[in-house]
């Protein structure tokens, strides 16, 4: 079968070695620079349904704070949009100096933010990394740098009520 391709990377290589990307940076220079950022800003918006014409008020919330040996753990909410919360965990090294540098971790197709900041299932901390996500959020930690974890649409605590009577692993995808 000489004349079929089941290899899908080699398909995908050769289909985008074979295509332009129509937003590749090829500045030379600052100022161009600058015009491809708006041009992709732009573009990127557009394809996420772009943003609210009005901003809401954030309603920021601190709902607690956890001291751990080498960090602190604030669990935070705030308003995204009107009649939408975001949940997350707001990591802080100690010793960390304001402002600092500050990675925004975004977990995967998992249970959500708890499982990147060493959280288990069944509520209580594990003791060194592990599982799924690997608690890379406590690894941007361990590193130096301060990791908000947030919680993503249909993971973790933003589930909706089928998945979260199904369990703590069951997500809304």
């Amino acid at each position: 079968m000489k004349d079929r391709q089941f290899d899908s990377l080699v398909f995908s290589r050769e289909l985008a070695e074979a295509n332009e990307p129509a937003l590749a940076f090829t500045a030379k220079d600052g100022e161009k620079a600058k015009v491809w950022q708006r041009r992709l800003r732009r573009k990127v918006t557009e394809l996420l349904g772009g943003f609210p014409k009005e901003r809401c008020a954030l309603r920021a919330e601190m709902i607690e704070r956890r001291e751990f040996p080498t960090y602190t753990r604030e669990t935070v909410v705030f308003e995204s949009r009107e009649h939408l919360s975001v949940f997350g965990y707001f990591l802080i090294p100690k010793g960390y100096k304001s402002p600092g540098p500050t990675v925004i971790c975004l977990p995967g197709h998992g249970r959500g933010c708890d499982d990147i900041v060493g959280i288990r299932e069944d509520g209580t901390m594990r003791s060194a990394y592990g599982e799924y996500q690997n608690d890379f959020a406590l690894q941007c930690v361990e590193h130096g740098f301060a990791a908000f974890a947030m919680e993503q649409f249909g993971f973790g605590h933003r589930r909706d009520e089928r998945a979260r009577a199904a369990g703590a692993g069951d997500s809304s995808c």
